[in-house]
């Protein structure tokens, strides 16, 4: 009776094996399966493309007395029915303006070890000519920050999913709004698909 109830074991075991999908790995620059109804990578990789190439055009980030800017990324509001990390578009824009040459990015807001370092100055045991200096930490000229909202709706039998992603760059002197751009991703799907 033991070995009867270990060989449907084994074969209910073999038989949920054969069923499973297998994993494979896309390649994201040829990649050719059918877009979701949620955010997708694709959906950032977009939106970002679109207002880097927008913010370069516009003309802001060409600082009158040359050098570059120094940006730092403010709050991204993710206003939508999904768990998403906003740094997946704020880290692409960053790192596209980065390498435009027109920008350097200060972390100073999201690296707790550029202030943390600051009190090794007080410790007799760290070497002082190694610790950075007082008043060596540049301060940002420009903000990024913005929002993702979305909106539902059913029209004709099909849910109709809007995306709005909306980004300002913002002088932190003068409080004045440099540039804005919103980029609307928009889906249609079946009414019942859910995107949370």
């Amino acid at each position: 009776m033991k070995n009867l109830f270990a060989m449907f074991a084994i074969l209910g075991m073999l038989g949920l094996c054969a069923c499973t999908t297998q994993t494979r790995v896309i390649d994201v620059e040829n990649d050719e399966t059918d877009p979701v109804a949620g955010l997708e990578y694709r959906d950032f990789e977009n939106t970002a493309d679109k207002m880097v190439a927008d913010i370069l055009s516009s003309g802001v980030l060409n600082k009158p007395e040359g050098g570059r800017y120094v940006l730092i990324v403010g709050r991204i509001v993710n206003d939508t029915m999904q768990k998403i990390d906003t740094a997946q578009i704020s880290k692409k824009i960053r790192i596209q303006l980065m390498k435009s040459g027109k920008v350097a990015v200060t972390t100073m807001q999201e690296d707790s070890n550029i202030m943390a370092s600051r009190k090794l100055r007080a410790e007799d045991e760290v070497n002082q000519a190694t610790v950075a200096g007082k008043g060596k930490i540049i301060a940002p000229d420009l903000s990024l920050s913005g929002s993702i909202n979305q909106r539902n709706f059913i029209e004709n039998g099909e849910q109709r999913i809007e995306y709005i992603f909306s980004l300002s760059i913002t002088n932190i002197e003068t409080g004045l709004t440099f540039w804005e751009g919103e980029i609307p991703v928009i889906k249609i799907t079946d009414k019942d698909t859910k995107t949370w």
